[in-house]
């Protein structure tokens, strides 16, 4: 069964909503300085990955209290800000999931599963 709009939480309630969100040309130019600081993306850099960052991302989501300023902000590639964001959202929803199992291929094509014929 679906909230009532009275039970949805809003958010624009949420501290530092949209008034304080950059936007427009500002927003643009903040981009470009986090992009030309550094233009990989950090969660595949932690990893041993090189690939471009494409989205300026909030380490504390607003939502959650962050800030839009420069130290709250990192480059993350397409794949990582889609992860990210979705675990936020499940958060912000009160949703818990189990952590998925380490399967699947890395970017290389090798299988991330440690017991998987290929790494013996």
């Amino acid at each position: 069964m679906r909230p009532t709009s009275a039970q949805r939480k809003s958010w624009s309630n949420r501290p530092n909503s949209s008034a304080t969100r950059l936007r427009g040309r500002a927003l643009q130019q903040a981009r470009a300085e986090l992009f030309k600081r550094n233009p990989l993306c950090v969660n595949c850099q932690k990893k041993g990955i090189l690939r471009l960052a494409t989205e300026r991302d909030h380490v504390i989501p607003l939502f959650e209290g962050g800030t839009d300023d420069a130290s709250n902000t990192v480059g993350l590639c397409n794949p990582c800000h889609k992860e990210k964001t979705q675990q936020e959202s499940n958060r912000a929803r009160g949703i818990t999931t189990k952590p998925r199992m380490n399967s699947g291929c890395d970017v290389n094509g090798i299988p991330r599963d440690k017991s998987h014929h290929w790494h013996k």
